[in-house]
């Protein structure tokens, strides 16, 4: 056990770290609970958690916060293209883990987010910034991060999330399919009858002593 300021960091029990392995085929051994909430990262954070606790931010920086498969990857493509002057081939050439910094904690079930990008929520997010831009090159920007394309855009794909064992195998995209791409409740497909029940039974359980909360869908 060790504390990083006000967290309070607990390593995984043998128990729990031989049934992760079971779970996951990735190369990550030790995973640890931090506490008061009991989050579940990886040893690493443990590394630099105090760095982060206490990472100072600066009036210029931003940040992307979202809930976990709710259209965090395609906001972050959106964001990162205004405000870096629309530049296309930068963002095809470097992959986004490499130009978005990433904290994840990780909670439940939340929505299948959804997108219905059009030039006029494109320019009110380049309003939101301070940035300018021609309706020729919104309605670029709006071709860019379409379903068709997005998908097969390999700097936001994170394959390595496959390869690890992290996400489904045998999807070949981590993008989800068109119709999620533009439904904000395409999770209750996923989520129904029992599994529904199971699932928020699951969420009250470990949320109860935390001061994490969640909107109800």
């Amino acid at each position: 056990m060790s504390k990083n300021n006000l967290l309070e960091i607990v390593p995984f029990t043998k128990e729990e770290q031989e049934e992760c392995k079971k779970l996951f085929t990735t190369d990550i051994t030790e995973y640890l609970h931090v506490c008061p909430t009991r989050c579940v990262l990886t040893e690493a954070y443990g590394l630099h958690a105090a760095n982060i606790y206490n990472m100072p931010l600066r009036s210029d920086d931003i940040v992307v916060t979202s809930f976990p498969r709710s259209g965090t990857t395609w906001t972050q493509e959106l964001v990162w293209l205004i405000t870096n002057e629309l530049n296309f081939e930068k963002a095809k050439s470097v992959p986004l883990v490499d130009r978005y910094p990433l904290l994840e904690g990780n909670p439940n079930q939340v929505a299948v987010g959804g997108q219905d990008l059009k030039g006029k929520r494109a320019r009110r997010v380049a309003n939101f910034f301070g940035k300018s831009y021609s309706e020729e090159q919104l309605d670029q920007l709006c071709d860019y991060l379409s379903f068709e394309n997005f998908k097969t855009n390999e700097s936001v794909d994170l394959k390595y999330l496959r390869d690890t064992g992290i996400c489904d195998t045998q999807k070949k995209s981590f993008i989800r399919k068109d119709k999620h791409f533009v439904q904000v409740s395409g999770w209750r497909e996923y989520f129904e009858g029992e599994l529904a029940v199971q699932v928020q039974n699951w969420i009250d359980e470990n949320l109860r002593d935390t001061d994490l909360r969640f909107p109800s869908l």
